[in-house]
């Protein structure tokens, strides 16, 4: 392991940015909206919102590390199943 790394350029940061976005997207599209569309819809259970959620916030951290709050899914399952 070396003892100094080279910082990422920032060309390099905005690939691996654009990248993620383009994997998010992908993801979204290819079952990320129906999932959460069947979830809102009132389908589902409350493990499945978690794992959304989970998955969401996976596929955004990937993108840059920004702040994804998870509660709003503690609290949407309560309403949705009262829990």
């Amino acid at each position: 392991m070396p003892l100094f790394r080279r910082s990422p350029s920032p060309d390099e940061v905005r690939a691996r940015q654009d990248a993620a976005i383009d994997a998010f997207w992908a993801w979204w599209g290819a079952e990320g909206a129906a999932r959460a569309a069947r979830l809102f819809d009132g389908e589902g259970q409350p493990d499945e919102l978690s794992r959304l959620a989970e998955d969401v916030g996976a596929r955004v951290q990937a993108i840059a590390p920004l702040a994804f709050d998870l509660s709003w899914v503690n609290r949407l399952s309560a309403l949705r199943w009262g829990s």
